[in-house]
């Protein structure tokens, strides 16, 4: 019975470390999902001094040694992944849960020689019925109930660990691998489930219309950039075009009003020409008249 409680619990303890990586949302679940990670671990160690004691046989013995080394081993494959997931970091803790094919070469192991152990226990248990008519019911009963409950746990938790878990989480980061590097295209997987792995692709989801967002910003940014731009030019080319119609309105006036200057001064220059030659005649006929004075005052 020990031997199937504890194939049992190590099971149990993949499903409680793949919760501490998916649902931790916050600083309270990462402790409670710990706590009951390390629980689990705490059983499953008095389950194996419990059990040791008992075993019967050499092959028995070597299965057990197997499978709690690579236990052992487990754990210190799985110590750097439980040090980011507590603190929070759980797209990195689900970056090194992707990359570590030793862990999960590990957990494979065990749980063959574990159900090596539990078959070669149920053996004896076979063969120790054999010899105890009166039991062999209830012994034959029971070997096969335990069995049956841990070949359906054991399936059911490779099953959920497989299609529930592991495959949405490499869908999952070969999405946001290609979100940051900009492919907007990706479609977000598990989008919908009611579970973590649904709230994990909802956050994604949300960064994703994030990004395209910002994409749609930036284009109506230099779209009002460009517009403007063109829109100063065209003010400018207005303005210069008014200031030259002023300056050419002003240079006609000026010389319109030169022109008119000059036909007043020439107007000016003939009067002054003819008074001129009124007053030569005017002293001509003065000095004209003095002399006809002196001849008549002579005679």
């Amino acid at each position: 019975i020990l031997i199937y409680r504890l194939n049992t619990l190590t099971r149990e303890y993949l499903v409680k470390f793949y919760r501490l990586i998916v649902a931790s949302n916050d600083k309270t679940s990462v402790a409670q999902n710990k706590k009951v990670l390390t629980n689990t671990t705490e059983d499953i160690l008095r389950l194996r001094k419990e059990y040791e004691p008992l075993i019967s046989s050499g092959e028995e013995r070597s299965l057990y040694e197997q499978s709690a080394n690579r236990w052992d081993m487990y754990l210190h494959a799985l110590e750097p992944i439980v040090a980011v997931a507590e603190a929070s970091r759980r797209d990195e803790a689900l970056a090194l849960l992707a990359s570590g094919a030793r862990a999960v070469e590990l957990g494979k192991e065990i749980g063959e020689l574990l159900q090596k152990d539990v078959a070669l226990n149920k053996k004896a248990a076979d063969t120790a019925t054999h010899s105890s008519i009166v039991s062999i019911g209830q012994a034959v009963r029971t070997a096969y109930l335990a069995m049956g409950i841990a070949v359906i746990t054991s399936l059911g938790a490779m099953l959920f660990c497989l299609l529930g878990i592991s495959r949405p989480l490499v869908d999952m980061a070969a999405a946001m691998r290609r979100l940051a590097e900009g492919d907007v295209a990706v479609v977000v997987p598990s989008v919908g489930r009611r579970n973590e792995i649904g709230a994990m692709a909802s956050a994604v989801q949300v960064f994703k219309d994030n990004l395209i967002h910002t994409r749609q910003l930036e284009e109506e940014t230099a779209l009002a950039r460009a517009s403007a731009e063109e829109q100063r030019r065209a003010g400018m080319r207005q303005m210069a075009d008014s200031f030259e119609a002023a300056v050419g309105g002003i240079v006609g006036q000026v010389s319109a009003s030169a022109t008119e200057l000059q036909a007043t001064a020439g107007s000016m220059s003939a009067m002054a020409g003819q008074t001129s030659a009124q007053s030569g005649a005017v002293s001509a006929a003065a000095e004209e008249a003095a002399s006809n004075v002196n001849t008549v005052a002579a005679a």
